[in-house]
This record gives C-alpha cells, sequence and structure tokens, in this order.
C-alpha cells in the first residue's frame, strides 16, 4: 500500500514540477534572450497516458485575418480578404470599410454630412473632384465619382477644425480613398471597375464643380498616389468630406459622367465650347404713360340679357316618367319571378308523385331479387354444413341462426355470394 501510495505522489508531483520549470525557462527566454533545450521525455508512464514532452516556443502568433481587405496599400488590394500584417488603420484618420455588404452605409452617411457641413463654411475653393480610372478595363475612361471637401485656413471658421493641421487636397481623397473605391466599383459601375477590375483602380482629381470644364477638355485631371501611411500626424478624418456620385434612371445602366484622357490625365482631344441660348434683350419703343389707367366698364342701362331657353330644348321624358317606367319593369320582373318559381314546384311535385307510385313495383323487384339470393344460399349453406351436429347431436337447419330475437332481418349474404 505504501509503495503505491508514494508511485501515485510522484505521478502528481513531477508533471506539475515540470510544467513550473518550463514557465520559468520561458521567462528567462522572453526576458533575457536565454534558448532553453529541449527537456527529454521521462522514461515511465502514468496510467493509461504517455508522459512525452510538449516542447513550447516563444515565436509570436500569427495575427488574424483582416476583415478589412488589407487596408490602403496593403498587398491584397481593396476589398480582399486576405490577412494582412500591417496594423489597422487609424479611425480618425481613414475612414474604411470592411468590404461586406452593407458595411459602408454608416461610413458613407458620416462623410456625406461632413461634406455638407463643411460646404456650408467653405463653398466651393475647398471642394475637389473626384475621378477613378480602370485600367484593366479601359484605360482612356476616367469616371466622375463624386466630390471630396476638406477644411481650409483662414476666416472666421477656424475653430469648427479638429485636428491640429488643415487637410490638403491629396489627404482629403487618401482618408477616404477605401470608401471611394468600395462605392465606386460596388454601387455606380461593377461592371467596369468590380471583379477582376478592382485590383487595379486609380485615383484622379480635378478642381471643384469643374464636370462641365472636364467635358469641355479645358482642364486636366491630376493622379493621386500614396496610403494612409502619407498622412499627417495631426490630420483627422473629421476634417474632410465626400459626396458620392448618385445614378438616376437611364445612368445606372448606361453609365453616368466619365471622360476621355491619355495615360496623364489630359485630354486627347481639342476644348471645345457648348453652344448656349443667346441672351434676349427687350427694349421699350415708347415710354410708359404716366396718366391713371382706363378701366372697361358695361354700357349705359347695363348688358342684354341672354336668352338661354332656346338652347336648352326639351332633352328627354320628365323625373316621375322615369320613376314610373323603372317601377313597372321591376315589378313586372319580380312577377315572372314568381311565376317562375310556382312553376318550378308543380315540376318538382309531379316528380315526387311518379316515385311515389313506382316505389311499390321497384320494392317487389328488390324483394324477388332477395329471394332468388336467399335460395341460393339457403343450398350452398346446406350443402356447406351437411355435416355438422350440435352438442345434442342435432344437424344443422340452412337458415337458422346463432341470434335469438323477436324482429326479422335480413341477414349478411355477401360472405356467401359466389364470386363470379
Amino acid at each position: 500500500m505504501s509503495l503505491d501510495r508514494s508511485r501515485r505522489r510522484r505521478a502528481v508531483a513531477v508533471p506539475f514540477a515540470r510544467t513550473a520549470l518550463l514557465a520559468l525557462l520561458l521567462s528567462l527566454r522572453t526576458t533575457c534572450g536565454f534558448q532553453p533545450p529541449p527537456l527529454p521525455s521521462p522514461p515511465f508512464r502514468v496510467g493509461h497516458q504517455s508522459a512525452s514532452t510538449t516542447h513550447l516556443s516563444a515565436k509570436p502568433s500569427k495575427k488574424s485575418k483582416s476583415k478589412s481587405g488589407g487596408g490602403f496599400g496593403a498587398g491584397g488590394g481593396f476589398g480582399s480578404k486576405k490577412s494582412s500584417a500591417s496594423a489597422p488603420a487609424d479611425p480618425s484618420k481613414v475612414r474604411s470599410v470592411s468590404g461586406y455588404t452593407g458595411s459602408g452605409t454608416k461610413v458613407l452617411a458620416s462623410a456625406a454630412n461632413n461634406f455638407d457641413r463643411i460646404r456650408k463654411l467653405f463653398g466651393k475653393e475647398a471642394t475637389t473632384d473626384v475621378y477613378v480610372r480602370s485600367p484593366l478595363n479601359d484605360e482612356s475612361t476616367f469616371w466622375f465619382v463624386g466630390k471630396v471637401i476638406r477644411m481650409v485656413e483662414g476666416g472666421e471658421n477656424d475653430d469648427e477644425l479638429v485636428g491640429t493641421e488643415y487637410p490638403t487636397e491629396a489627404e482629403a481623397i487618401l482618408s477616404q480613398k477605401r470608401l471611394i473605391l468600395e462605392y465606386a466599383k460596388n454601387q455606380l459601375r461593377p461592371q467596369n471597375m468590380g471583379g477582376p477590375y478592382s485590383k487595379s483602380l486609380e485615383l484622379w482629381s480635378a478642381p471643384g464643380d469643374s464636370e462641365m470644364d472636364v467635358v469641355q477638355n479645358k482642364v486636366a485631371l491630376v493622379p493621386i498616389a500614396g496610403s494612409s501611411k502619407s498622412l499627417r500626424e495631426g490630420f483627422n478624418v473629421n476634417d474632410v468630406g465626400y459626396n458620392p456620385e448618385i445614378y438616376v434612371g437611364e445612368e445606372k445602366e448606361k453609365g453616368g459622367l466619365r471622360v476621355v484622357r491619355d495615360a496623364e490625365g489630359r485630354p486627347v482631344k481639342p476644348a471645345f465650347e457648348v453652344a448656349l441660348l443667346p441672351k434676349t434683350t427687350f427694349t421699350m419703343s415708347l415710354r410708359p404713360s404716366t396718366a391713371p389707367p382706363i378701366q372697361d366698364m358695361p354700357p349705359p342701362g347695363g348688358y342684354k340679357k341672354i336668352d338661354f331657353g332656346r338652347y336648352l330644348p326639351d332633352r328627354g321624358p320628365k323625373g316621375w316618367q322615369l320613376w314610373a317606367g323603372a317601377t313597372t319593369l321591376i315589378l313586372y320582373g319580380y312577377y315572372q319571378i314568381g311565376k317562375t318559381n310556382q312553376a318550378r314546384v308543380q315540376q318538382k311535385m309531379q316528380e315526387r308523385k311518379v316515385r311515389y307510385a313506382l316505389m311499390p313495383l321497384m320494392q317487389a323487384e328488390a324483394d324477388r331479387e332477395y329471394m332468388e339470393r336467399e335460395l341460393v344460399n339457403l343450398r350452398r349453406e346446406a350443402e356447406i354444413m351437411k355435416d355438422v351436429v350440435d352438442q345434442q347431436g342435432n344437424k344443422w337447419v340452412p337458415g337458422s341462426s346463432q341470434f335469438f330475437g323477436g324482429q326479422w332481418m335480413p341477414r349478411k349474404i355477401g360472405h356467401f355470394m359466389p364470386k363470379y
């Protein structure tokens, strides 16, 4: 008993000591860079489980897969689900979405509200138009995807700045790069920017509210390069906003505003002017009179009375005549319905009388047919029960029953009917 007890104590104490030793060596490696050698496995077993050593290492654990699609400038591209080793984007500097359906709705609403707020403060001067090019789809087409706005220095609205640095045009676009591209490829033109085309989308800019000048080939587009790492330390995303382009009607299928440019954003065709309607000027031939206006008045004695009677001849019967005619038609219709109902009742009564007259004949025919079947059944019963006797030795009487009662009832003959 004492030997078994000591073995059990040893089986419990040895794993505990080895666990404490491993924890001590792991802490030494973390603090001092000490590399512990692997411990040898003990030559004994405890119960039915092996006491093999589990080697621990202080290697850093793998980062979990990022759901933000790789962030800005990651190797997975925009909207990809690959893992990224970079740190997550700072929400105070970047407006990003996860790439999943519906993830950017609140972010887009926040950006649009910021755009309206800053637009009221600084107007057109703080606005920048944004275009997207999809080289894998069409290298020469630039799609208009909306406008960005930023807080600018000067004026009476300096206290509205959230960060410590005024944003530049590039920072206003780069901080919302993921939001703009996700909206463009998922909502505006997925057939031109989504799917396999989304890996190489490019952002380009133009002066604010310059859509007409861009269409007339008067303005060149400027590429926007960089990522969220290009943002300065004092930048804050609440100092910029984004107003997305919205397609309506045929634009959803045919597409909205887009222009053709070369690889450097310059127009490939010469500038042109849009023909506008000439402004019409009205010149007065005479100087307006200063005399009081003359009011048209009726002639003395008033206008003549207009006789409307000759234009309103008698157009039909009077009202009481219409009521009398309608009442007559209704009463005549009810009279015809009553006669039809009486004729139907008489017809049904005649049919019932015919059935009553034929009932004895039909019953006699049924009785005769029953007697014929009964005679056949009695003969079959006599043939089957010819050797059957009761306890007193009496033979079976065909047609007799084991039930006794004072009321006659036809017996079931279905079991005795021959199967033809």
